[in-house]
């Protein structure tokens, strides 16, 4: 499922999120900027939407180590089917 159904108020204006791309390694780098960015409030204060919310942070890294694991499992098993065929 994908984090903007998950998360609607995360993302209201219909952006993708940062693990709706299939490279993962540019997940993680989107991912990582996604949750540095902050923005300076009127009172002159820092707030970032996406640090804030725990269970989308715990949400997204999950996924993003299942497509990590995913690939790697991928790249292993093909290389023992090589070897054996």
């Amino acid at each position: 499922m994908s984090a903007k159904v998950a998360f609607p108020y995360l993302y209201l204006r219909g952006e993708k999120s940062p693990l709706d791309f299939r490279d993962f390694k540019m997940s993680r780098y989107l991912l990582k900027k996604q949750m540095l960015f902050a923005y300076k409030m009127a009172d002159g204060e820092y707030n970032s939407e996406y640090a804030n919310d725990d269970m989308h942070l715990m949400s997204q890294y999950a996924r993003l180590i299942e497509h990590v694991n995913s690939v790697w499992s991928n790249f292993f098993q093909k290389r023992i089917n090589d070897r054996f065929l």
